[in-house]
């Protein structure tokens, strides 16, 4: 079959080979003197020729319906955009708008461009096409309707004495093995019980095991833990329980992947962004001998009281950080203590200063 087969630019034929033909060229970016030269000299080969005062309106045709096409894909863009999260690409953005032709890519692309230039997105990394929304959001603080009262949480080791937590603040339990992080989030748990409504997130213990360690606690049943106590096994998107309500959360422990330690700060980021009225306890693995948690300075970021724990004869805690304190801040106070069957904490004396 040969290109005479089809008769181009024949009477029936006319008016849609010339609107085929100027819309090419705009679509190819071709400027208006350009395609109106184009189409006259192919009206004038036209069979019979077609009027040279009625080719104005093919290129109008052509040129509003480019417009209508990359006013459309903007709008789409935009909507894409906006319902964006973390940062994507502009082929991110090719595929769930379904453009595959270079046509409607470049116009997208050039929507992205405007959005950029408004302020909508802005560039994301060192990565070409890479785009992140630009969060305009707003959580206004009100100074008048903000409570002064603090958490009125008791903690164990007398960190209480020491030691403010006010509303929607982050205490870290970092720990070596046996040095008794669990433990104390439960008997964190223990002190306030009936106080307020706990939330314990476990990533470590089932059933059985938890209910072993409860039993430990001989003054109280297990429907005494039942009743005050929420118990949720969880090993990870704690922030997705956390409703911003006057509560306490435990959870017990974070460990991450030894190479993605980094993710700590995002997950403890997440959490605080949720807590709001309530207070949470977290529980982290950390190496003997060190202060900080796995994940170092991750870890601290978002914590208004760090203790380290670590065990030994006697065990050992630690005030890394403290940012609401009653007297003095307590940060570099060590206190030893015995931790005894699974469940009892005898100080040794009292928290003080070390060297």
């Amino acid at each position: 079959m040969t290109s005479s087969d089809f008769r181009f630019f024949t009477q029936g034929r006319r008016d849609e080979d010339l609107f085929h033909a100027a819309n090419l060229m705009v679509k190819g970016g071709g400027e208006i003197p350009f395609v109106e030269k184009t189409i006259e000299l192919l009206a004038l080969q036209c069979n019979p020729p077609f009027a040279l005062s009625e080719t104005q309106a093919k290129i109008k045709s052509a040129f509003q319906s480019a417009e209508r096409r990359d006013r459309d894909i903007a709008a789409e863009v935009r909507e894409g955009v906006l319902t964006s999260n973390g940062f994507f690409l502009t082929s991110d953005c090719f595929r769930e708008l379904g453009l595959t032709s270079r046509d409607f890519q470049k116009a997208a692309t050039l929507a992205m461009l405007k959005l950029a230039n408004a302020g909508v997105i802005e560039r994301h990394g060192n990565r070409r096409g890479c785009y992140r929304l630009v969060d305009t959001s707003e959580d206004v603080i009100d100074l008048k309707a903000a409570s002064i009262e603090e958490f009125p949480i008791t903690m164990p080791l007398s960190l209480s004495d020491l030691a403010i937590l006010d509303p929607g603040t982050i205490t870290i339990f970092a720990g070596a093995k046996d040095a008794g992080k669990s433990a104390l989030a439960i008997e964190t748990a223990k002190l306030n019980l009936g106080r307020f409504p706990i939330v314990y997130m476990t990533s470590e213990m089932y059933g059985t095991e938890l209910r072993k360690r409860l039993e430990l606690h001989k003054d109280l049943s297990i429907d005494d833990w039942a009743k005050s106590v929420k118990f949720i096994k969880r090993t990870g998107n704690w922030a997705d329980k956390i409703t911003g309500e006057r509560m306490l959360y435990i959870i017990d422990y974070i460990e991450p992947a030894e190479d993605r330690l980094y993710e700590v700060g995002t997950i403890l980021r997440s959490i605080h962004e949720k807590l709001k009225d309530g207070v949470a306890i977290i529980c982290i693995q950390k190496k003997y001998g060190d202060d900080l948690g796995r994940g170092g300075q991750f870890t601290l970021d978002k914590a208004r009281l760090y203790i380290s724990l670590d065990g030994g004869r006697p065990n050992r805690a630690k005030i890394i950080s403290c940012k609401s304190f009653r007297d003095r801040n307590p940060r570099g106070m060590v206190l030893h203590f015995k931790y005894r069957n699974g469940s009892e904490f005898v100080p040794e004396g009292y928290w003080k200063y070390e060297g």
